[in-house]
């Protein structure tokens, strides 16, 4: 399409301009001035023309860069201005009468191409404009630097983010000032040499001596002809993301910390051994100098274990204090928020009533060992550095104390379990004596009296009490054998198999009148729970015997080769129906079980008035 050029003015000058021009453009000629016409490329008119649009010249020069609508006069000499002036023609153009056809194309032709330049100019500055504003409005810093690496421009955000200004940078240049690694910025510059992007994690620095990790993005500027020209920057603020992250690691290490020392906490019942084992795992959890655990007794707190200090004499002036909670401001407030307690700065007097050694404490952080709704005790954690402890060792300490609470129960309960234990083992070996070992030398101490009187009457009927009284003494004997055996499981676990059975078989006799034999073919060691068990077995059949049997007779027979034992206990008494009486008896569940914790094979043989028979028999299978 040809461009347009409007002619305006007296009718011979645009004949002639039109005679012209024609050729080369498509020609409007308005016999009144046209409104703003967005079609027209460039307007040409003579001095007469140029007065008659001088308005409309004037608002479309106003509405439009002047040179992007191009106008050229065509006027005498004596129409110029006069040197100096400022012209009023809102033209681009002069062209002197007469009219050099030549010399109007040529001059039609250069508005043109300034028109088009023109254009492309202002789109150009519009983009700038554009690209101007979206880096002045972006959160992230922006820079730019010539190819020698020179700043020429930063955004506000840049100002912002690390306080220099473009200056500034340039005085020792941008890798000493701005990187805390100025190789980095090196490395940088010479990726984009290379004609390559850079992107990575790099620490920098601000004005006023800060840190701040940025993620940088580095590409190189080239203009139309792909020349490089400088090299552009935009560095986005990761501080957060670098916080979360390291929060986020930390609470991976505090979390296998805190399994690993709640493991170790569980891992024992000797509550001495628990309190050793939460001062050496609170390290792992929270850091510090010094600790101490305290437990609660009545109205009084008293310390218990101390770790990280040195001094022998320090050690043992603290564990020989007693604290009166209601008098101590941070045990009452931990036993009433039910929290830690921080003090970031310990004043110095707070030292004055502590070992020279303890002085030295300049921050603290305590938490209270709760547990059911009950403060058990408390943890305290020194520091030797002021503003040490945060809220975040505060709540770790805490989640820290809640296993320690749990560790420490686990293990008074037990401590109370085995003195309850303790206690219920000497009642049973009290009713033992009393039942068996007692009333036997009590029979024995009767017939020993009587002896004198009766060998002098009856001397026959005297050997006979005097044989009686050996078997009493022998069985009381091996009661007390059988009873010591039983406080020493060691003991138990040495012996011959067969001479225990012998010792429970001469104590049944010393302390009845059923007649027991015992009978065994080979003997072999036995691993230690199997002889345990299968000796618990046997006392626990003889008992039964004694009990319930009504018998007269029992018989013991152990039948033992390497890999194989049978044992049997089969007595001549009263019997019983052994599924009506097993499902009920204690004693039968717990031999039963004994059985099965060794793999071996326990059944049970019974009639009304038929006797009884328990069968054991064992395989070694390992």
């Amino acid at each position: 399409m040809k461009p347009i050029v409007m002619l305006y003015g007296e009718q011979q000058t645009g004949d002639q301009l039109q005679d012209v021009l024609a050729s080369h453009y498509e020609i409007i000629r308005p016999e009144t001035p046209p409104l703003l016409d967005e079609r027209v490329d460039v307007c040409v008119v003579d001095f007469a023309g140029r007065e008659q649009l001088a308005s409309w010249l004037r608002d479309k020069k106003a509405a439009e860069t002047p040179i992007a609508f191009p106008v050229l006069l065509v006027t005498v000499h004596d129409n110029l201005p006069a040197p100096g002036r400022v012209p009023s023609y809102h033209v681009d153009g002069l062209l002197i009468q007469p009219i050099e056809a030549a010399e109007l194309l040529v001059q039609t032709q250069t508005l043109l191409h300034l028109r088009e330049l023109t254009r492309q100019l202002k789109a150009r500055q519009d983009r700038l404009i554009s690209v101007s504003k979206a880096i002045e409005s972006t959160s992230d810093a922006i820079s730019i630097a010539d190819t020698a690496g020179k700043a020429i421009y930063i955004n506000q955000a840049f100002i912002d983010l690390y306080g220099y200004h473009v200056n500034e940078l340039n005085v020792r240049g941008i890798p000493e000032s701005l990187f805390v690694n100025p190789a980095v910025a090196t490395d940088i510059l010479t990726a984009i040499q290379q004609n390559q992007t850079w992107k990575g994690e790099v620490m920098l620095k601000t004005k006023r001596g800060g840190h701040v990790p940025t993620l940088l993005r580095a590409d190189s500027i080239e203009d139309g002809g792909n020349q490089r020209i400088g090299l552009i920057s935009v560095h986005t603020d990761i501080t957060e993301r670098k916080q979360s992250e390291a929060f986020l690691r930390e609470q991976r290490i505090f979390e296998k910390a805190l399994r690993n020392s709640s493991a170790a906490l569980t891992g024992t019942l000797e509550l001495n051994e628990v309190l050793d084992r939460i001062l050496s795992n609170i390290g792992h959890v929270v850091a510090h100098d010094m600790a101490q655990i305290m437990l609660i007794e009545g109205d009084k707190a008293q310390i218990v274990r101390a770790h990280g200090f040195d001094d022998v004499h320090a050690q043992e002036w603290l564990q020989s204090r007693r604290y009166t909670i209601s008098k101590n401001t941070e045990l009452r407030s931990m036993i009433n928020n039910g929290y830690s307690v921080i003090k970031p700065e310990v004043d110095p007097a707070w030292n004055d009533p502590y070992p020279f050694e303890l002085r030295s404490v300049r921050s603290y952080v305590g938490a209270p060992i709760r547990l059911k709704g009950g403060t058990r005790g408390f943890l305290h954690l020194f520091s030797q550095q002021p503003e040490f402890f945060t809220d975040v060792h505060a709540d770790r300490l805490q989640a820290f104390a809640e296993h320690a609470a749990v560790a420490i129960q686990n293990a008074q309960l037990h401590g109370k379990a085995q003195q309850l234990a303790t206690l219920q083992e000497r009642q049973r070996l009290a009713h033992e004596l009393h039942d068996a070992v007692s009333q036997t030398l009590y029979s024995a101490s009767v017939i020993a009296e009587a002896l004198p009187q009766l060998w002098e009457r009856d001397p026959e009927k005297a050997k006979r009490r005097l044989s009686q009284l050996r078997q009493l003494t022998r069985g009381a004997l091996a009661e007390m054998r059988t009873l010591l055996l039983e406080l020493r499981p060691s003991a138990l676990a040495e012996a011959e198999f067969d001479e225990l059975l012998n010792q429970l078989i001469t104590a049944l006799q010393g302390r009845t009148q059923i007649e027991a034999v015992l009978k065994t073919e080979g003997n072999h060691s036995l691993p230690e729970d199997v002889q345990t068990a299968l000796f618990y077995i046997t006392q626990e059949t003889l008992n039964n015997v004694v009990k319930h049997a009504q018998a007269t007779r029992v018989t013991v027979s152990l039948h033992h080769e390497p890999d194989t034992l049978s044992l049997s206990v089969i007595d001549d008494g009263c019997g019983f129906d052994p599924g009506a009486i097993e499902a009920t008896s204690m004693g039968l569940r717990i031999m039963h079980e004994r059985a099965l914790s060794i793999g071996a094979n326990l059944s049970i043989i019974s009639q009304q008035g038929q006797g009884t028979q328990i069968l054991v028999s064992w395989r070694n299978t390992s």
